[in-house]
């Protein structure tokens, strides 16, 4: 009965003074969405947003189209920028 009371407590409590939408699953959403965000942060490339996979993906498709328009070092100069892009997709993924 404890528990009870005390989950809809919890459940008020937020829909009131929090203003979340009510869902019967809130707490279990937010569990959730803090062990996916552990998840991206340990395994960097196992579990990607989408935006930075679909980032990657068009990255890819770039150089392996343009690949004889480029030299070494422009080659070099273009991926460590395209490096320093994915990794601000990812810190605006978080942010989301």
């Amino acid at each position: 009965m404890v528990k009870i009371a005390n989950k809809i407590a919890k459940t008020v409590y937020n829909v009131l003074v929090l203003d979340v939408p009510y869902d019967p699953n809130h707490e279990y959403t937010l569990k959730r969405q803090k062990k996916v965000k552990l998840t991206l942060k340990t395994k960097n490339t196992l579990l990607e947003p989408m935006r930075t996979r679909a980032l990657r993906r068009d990255i890819q498709g770039f150089l392996v189209t343009n690949s004889q328009y480029l030299n070494s070092t422009s080659r070099y100069h273009l991926v460590s920028g395209f490096q320093r892009l994915i990794k601000k997709s990812k810190w605006t993924d978080e942010l989301d």
